[in-house]
């Protein structure tokens, strides 16, 4: 009627056995094949873990704030720009993990950034004594559109010379222009 078998008729001494019998099945697999399995599990996730960590980089770099950082630029089209921007200073974490950071003016950036697109900025100091690698622009000297549609500008750094000038996008200069 209701899906549960009448035990009631059934001898009590067939039930104390079948009752036994079901607990040796239950201790066997605890005691032999539990191990066993909890093994194969551990192996299945380290291979699981190795593939995705081929596919994708994973850095176990620990970033605390205040630290500086490079940015990685993504969807790089040429292969002479630069692949990080920065560096930038970490000003916290968000609740999922990526990182708020600022520029050298003390300007916050409006996005949040992901563990795996930031370097930790290990290079000496430089500029007084600042963290900051800044190159000051002596001259445009001339501008171009590139691929993008972009304007792009060929900069004469100041104390560099003429073999360091380069055509930097807009995007790159931190001060104002006069």
């Amino acid at each position: 009627m209701n899906g549960f078998n009448d035990w009631s008729s059934i001898d009590p001494d067939f039930k104390h056995d079948a009752v036994e019998e079901r607990v040796k099945q239950i201790k066997d697999l605890i005691d032999d094949k539990y191990p066993t399995a909890l093994q194969n599990i551990d192996k299945a996730k380290s291979s699981q873990i190795k593939a995705q960590n081929n596919n994708r980089p994973v850095t176990e770099t620990v970033i605390s704030t205040g630290s500086k950082v490079w940015i990685r630029v993504m969807g790089l089209k040429e292969k002479l720009h630069p692949k990080y921007r920065g560096p930038f200073t970490v000003l916290g974490q968000t609740k999922n993990g990526n990182f708020i950071v600022e520029d050298i003016f003390k300007q916050k950036l409006s996005d949040t950034f992901p563990l795996q697109r930031l370097k930790l900025d290990k290079s000496p100091s430089t500029n007084g004594g600042k963290d900051e690698a800044i190159f000051e622009v002596e001259k445009i000297i001339n501008h171009r559109l590139n691929k993008n549609k972009k304007y792009e500008f060929l900069v004469k750094w100041k104390n560099y010379s003429l073999k360091h000038h380069s055509w930097e996008p807009m995007d790159s200069f931190l001060g104002k222009r006069n």
